[in-house]
């Protein structure tokens, strides 16, 4: 069974993950936005602007072109502007970008997240070790998070 991730919450502007790692091998789950099976971050949004995020790698966002490079992923989904490219300012604002945050819930599994290229977002329990945490993916200062 290894890592898998089941969605707990889902709001405008906020989704949450419950990651539970078994101790089998496989130490990572990816959640794409595909428009699949939940877990998927297209299927799992319900509007607003996760939804906006989850959709970038078939309509665009802002600046960036569909499909994502993995630079423009970690731009979008971890706030991440030290890529090859630079977002302005005006960019920021016009075009909110979220977070992902993990929260280690049970066991003594190490975690990590990192977006990789066509808006997936993939989530690492590093040692393989049984536990679980939860992913809040979401952005930051709106409302409903």
């Amino acid at each position: 069974m290894a890592l898998t991730a089941a969605l707990v919450f889902a709001g405008p502007n906020r989704l949450r993950y419950l990651l539970s790692q078994d101790g089998a091998a496989g130490t990572d789950v990816s959640i794409p936005s595909a428009g699949g099976a939940t877990p998927d971050l297209v299927t799992d949004s319900v509007g607003g602007q996760i939804k906006a995020l989850a959709k970038a790698d078939v309509n665009g966002y802002g600046p960036f072109a569909a499909p994502l490079s993995a630079d423009e992923s970690a731009a979008l989904w971890l706030s991440d502007n030290v890529g090859t490219f630079v977002i302005t300012q005006h960019d920021i604002n016009a075009m909110p970008t979220a977070i992902c945050r993990l929260t280690p819930r049970t066991g003594a599994s190490s975690w990590q997240v990192k977006a990789l290229a066509n808006g997936v977002i993939n989530a690492d329990g590093t040692t393989g070790a049984p536990g679980s945490a939860y992913l809040d993916i979401e952005i930051p200062g709106a409302e409903g998070v």
